[in-house]
């Protein structure tokens, strides 16, 4: 009981404890610190608690493989922590101490983070809200000679029971994502699988690398320095393509299972324009890598099938470069990148390579590609707008200006082409409030 209230004077102090028992050595099998409680520089709930039969939070560690080794959970405390927060904050690398349960100094390789966080949204209609989380698995300072993580596997756990809007159905890492199994009503399981976190990573100030607003993260192009680190984000859904009148979001079930990966060296939510449909990322890192020759980066999305016919209206074997645009975009301009979709029937992986920086927005934009002259039923728009099962939008309408009357003409639920290029077609609808929606669908006539 001593022991356990010295720990906790301590970490409200700031001040390491130590002990005559030998810390664990580097050589060892792979450790990692599980803390417990709340850091006293957060506001925030957190803490990566390991899983228990009993009293579990509503995300727990189970287990954690690092390179194929089973690494070993040790339960403790620790004073000065990593800040790896949504909000934007100075970084350090893991703790400078940290302690078992008993007081006894815990040199680990690794120690592993949980912070959980709440936004106000919209599920099945009521207000609510919904629940996310960042988890890192970053080197503890105090030890030295950890092991580089090329491969690491990880175990969570959710609150048992706990309805869709408190589960995890989606994760954005910094590293390659081999497989991801949400967690669901049903299952309290979460199992992430990646390769090779991002090691290159510019010099930062006030920011780490999950951040809401990425233009506030101030990169330097002279500095970069090595990073071996595991950062995931973890949410309910990726959004439908709709955008309520109390500024709500409204989570799309069809998107558990989603995930995106890059190894930019920030990363900032993901969002839809829901105008054009557009669901995009913003990413952003230093204008040169360490060697002083261009720096550049990957993203990668996997969307489950009815995701993919939710959002575009297409099957996963549907998508590719003629039916989806893939593009990098800045305030002053936009170009297409690099691409390739692999599909199939589960659902499709888009990636995209060669992004340079400082902090473009990379996204996806279904387009609708035909040949000219022929026609185009509005169900197809509809479709391509994201809304194909919104029922309001049965009754949609193209509006023509005088512009695209040279290249358009309607015809009973249709738009027949006769033009060549590529244009912006806008049809309105009216919501379930009666309040009119405009939508613009991308339409590339060859």
């Amino acid at each position: 009981m001593m022991n356990r209230l010295l720990v906790c004077l301590a970490l409200f102090s700031g001040i390491a404890l130590t002990s005559a028992v030998s810390p664990i050595a580097a050589d060892d099998a792979v450790t990692v610190l599980v803390p417990r409680g709340m850091w006293i520089n957060m506001p925030r709930t957190t803490g990566a608690v390991k899983c228990a039969s009993n009293n579990r939070p509503s995300l727990c560690v189970d287990s954690i493989r690092i390179n194929g080794q089973e690494a070993t959970l040790v339960e403790g405390y620790t004073g000065s922590c990593i800040t790896m927060a949504i909000a934007n904050s100075p970084i350090t690398t893991g703790c400078s101490k940290s302690a078992d349960l008993n007081g006894n100094t815990q040199l680990t390789d690794f120690v592993a983070d949980i912070e959980s966080f709440v936004t106000p949204c919209v599920v099945d209609g009521a207000t609510t809200v919904c629940k996310s989380f960042n988890f890192s698995l970053v080197p503890n300072a105090g030890q030295s000679s950890q092991p580089v993580i090329a491969h690491a596997e990880l175990t969570l756990r959710t609150t048992p029971g706990a309805g869709f809007n408190m589960q995890v159905g989606t994760v954005v890492a910094n590293a390659k994502i081999v497989s991801f199994t949400p967690s669901s009503i049903t299952s309290d399981l979460v199992k992430v699988d990646v390769l090779a976190p991002g090691r290159n990573r510019g010099q930062l100030v006030q920011c780490s690398w999950f951040t809401v607003t990425i233009d506030t993260c101030a990169v330097s192009d002279a500095t970069s320095i090595v990073e071996n680190g595991l950062r995931l984000y973890m949410y309910t859904a990726p959004l439908k393509n709709v955008i309520l009148d109390n500024g709500l979001v409204e989570p799309n079930p069809a998107g558990v299972g989603a995930y995106f990966t890059t190894d930019a060296q920030h990363v900032g939510l993901s969002d839809i324009n829901f105008t054009t449909g557009r669901f995009g990322v913003r990413v952003s890192g230093p204008h040169n890598a360490a060697d002083g020759g261009l720096n550049t980066s990957y993203t990668e999305w996997y969307w489950p099938a009815a995701y993919v016919d939710s959002l575009f209206g297409l099957q996963p074997d549907q998508v590719n470069s003629s039916t989806v645009e893939v593009n990098r975009s800045t305030t002053s301009s936009s170009d297409t990148l690099v691409s390739t979709f692999a599909a199939t029937a589960a659902g499709v992986k888009i990636t995209a390579t060669g992004i340079s920086f400082s902090a473009p927005n990379v996204g996806l934009r279904r387009i609708v590609t035909v040949k000219k002259g022929k026609s185009i039923p509005m169900s197809t728009l509809v479709a391509a707008a994201g809304l194909k099962n919104d029922p309001q939008a049965k009754n949609a309408k193209v509006i023509l200006s005088a512009k695209l009357k040279k290249s358009f003409a309607l015809s009973n639920k249709s738009v027949k082409t006769s033009q060549k290029g590529a244009f912006e077609i806008p049809f309105t609808y009216k919501d379930a409030s009666k309040k009119s929606i405009t939508k613009m669908v991308k339409i590339v006539v060859k």
